[in-house]
């Protein structure tokens, strides 16, 4: 999937351990994803840590596809995040 001009960046999504599994996640996703359609962006793009396992599978659950990857660094460590989008 190409991204867009007008494409929306959702930069943060947390919750505490104690509501993951709640309900609660998917819930903030589905306002976020409304947010974006209701601006008319074309897609709705995230980064997220690809070690992060629960949180690409959370992601995948919601629709999202991966497109591509992105490096980052933090003081001497090298990271890197995989770009997920949903088409709207």
């Amino acid at each position: 999937m190409p991204t867009a001009p007008g494409d929306i960046e959702l930069k943060r999504i947390y919750l505490l351990s104690r509501w993951q599994g709640t309900g609660a996640g998917r819930a903030l996703m589905q306002a976020a994803i409304a947010h974006a359609r209701a601006c008319g962006a074309p897609n709705l793009l995230l980064g997220v840590y690809q070690g992060n396992d629960r949180a690409v599978a959370f992601y995948h659950r919601a629709g999202f596809e991966t497109v591509g990857t992105r490096r980052f660094q933090v003081g001497e460590g090298v990271y890197g995040d995989l770009v997920m989008a949903l088409a709207l």
